[in-house]
């Protein structure tokens, strides 16, 4: 398993793994060689892997009641946020802002643990942004592990 700990550069974390699902789904077809910048469609494979990839090591027991349908533990580190878990498999905060007019990522903001990479990465993006309007951004939770 990739070590997420090695870089503190999440776009070059991002599109490393990019690459790599890239250089696997060529070397599977001799048809169909994808060569060149990557496109958005690779790009968001690549997160919606990271994103579950991260979600599993750091919460595999609430993922686990969470895709059987089930509360986690009381005493998981999730317990209190109200999860569910999307069409993706990836754990989202519920409840607090269902009844507004938001998009469903704003509603719904992703658990997610690698933030120092994804607070730097988006820091930056965003013309080095205000810690409030930086957390809108986003679109993660962060919670303190």
């Amino acid at each position: 398993m990739f070590r997420f700990g090695v870089t503190d550069n999440f776009r070059k974390l991002f599109r490393v793994i990019s690459f790599i699902f890239r250089f696997c789904k060529n070397a599977k077809s001799c048809v169909e060689q994808v060569i060149g910048l990557l496109s958005l469609k690779e790009l968001e494979e690549t997160e919606l892997w990271l994103l579950q990839s991260v979600q599993r090591l750091e919460f595999f027991e609430a993922v686990k009641h969470l895709k059987k349908g089930e509360p986690v533990n009381r005493n998981c580190k999730l317990a209190s946020l109200n999860c569910f878990m999307d069409n993706n498999n990836i754990i989202r905060i519920g409840e607090r802002l269902r009844n507004s007019s938001l998009s469903f990522h704003e509603k719904y903001p992703i658990v997610h643990t690698v933030t120092i990479m994804v607070i730097k990465y988006f820091h930056t993006q965003n013309l080095l942004t205000g810690s409030n309007n930086l957390l809108y951004r986003i679109g993660y939770l962060m919670i303190k592990i």
